[in-house]
């Protein structure tokens, strides 16, 4: 027989434990950072005033592992990379201008797209076999 997945015997005690959960919390005001991100994101700009200093990211990493936050130099760099990066996605589209185009400029425009171009009056290459020599056949026999 399965054990219940719920054991409580009152309510009004859980609800209570609870409730001394919470006031308990604020008491103790914010919690700090949960995890690695959250700290080196803190300390960016710090970490990258040491890094103008000439400290690196194994530096940077005992550093921070003598005060408390276990951290290899493979994660200092890469979440630097990270927080460092410009954001990835679509970015938003520069309005186009519309400019209005005097006669003149149509009419020069048509008139440049008319005259050939150096690549049209020249005769286009055409790849040649000339030169080419196959393998002299084996005598395996």
């Amino acid at each position: 027989m399965r054990s219940p997945k719920i054991n409580i015997k009152d309510m009004d005690s859980l609800r209570a434990s609870i409730a001394s959960d919470i006031e308990k919390r604020r008491k103790e005001g914010p919690k700090g950072p949960t995890n690695l991100r959250e700290v080196i994101a803190g300390l960016h700009d710090v970490i990258l005033t040491m890094r103008a200093d000439g400290w690196t990211d194994s530096d940077i990493a005992y550093a921070l592992t003598a005060r408390g936050v276990k951290i290899s130099k493979f994660s200092v760099s890469r979440y630097m990379q990270r927080l460092s990066a410009k954001p990835r996605g679509k970015t938003a589209k520069k309005p186009t201008v519309a400019v209005q185009a005097s006669p003149d400029s149509v009419e020069a425009t048509r008139a440049r797209e008319s005259e050939p171009d150096e690549t049209e009056k020249t005769a286009p290459h055409v790849p040649s076999m000339a030169g080419f020599s196959s393998r002299k056949p084996r005598d395996d026999a």
